[in-house]
């Protein structure tokens, strides 16, 4: 079993890719209302902008957690099934992969719990 502070570091490492795509898509779709006849356009462009900026506090936090326990993302490379996330660990380089299908659904339910905290 890995020791409890690679175990965490891991546990930040996909939270912290989670968000990443989230923040993505959040991106996407603001562009898609905002260019879009829809009635509330800025009401909805405005409540994605909340939600975009609590990730971002997000994000910086977890990142910062990240360094404390020693460790740093190296790199994010988006395949057709997987996203593959190398990262340093205390001198060590781990390779990280994510299952898309996997990324999508956590996603998603990570972004209902943003959405109801508005």
């Amino acid at each position: 079993m890995y020791p409890e502070e690679y175990q965490e570091f891991s546990r930040l490492i996909k939270e912290y890719v989670v968000l990443h795509i989230i923040l993505k898509v959040l991106e996407y779709d603001r562009k898609a209302i905002r260019q879009s006849t829809c009635k509330f356009s800025n009401l909805y462009d405005q409540l994605l902008t909340n939600i975009q900026w609590k990730i971002e506090y997000d994000l910086r936090r977890i990142k910062k957690n990240i360094k404390k326990l020693g460790g740093t993302i190296i790199s994010q490379e988006q395949q057709s099934a997987v996203r593959v996330v190398k990262t340093k660990f205390k001198g060590f380089v781990y390779t990280h992969r994510y299952l898309n299908y996997v990324l999508q659904a956590e996603s998603e339910e990570l972004l209902k719990t943003y959405i109801n905290s508005i």
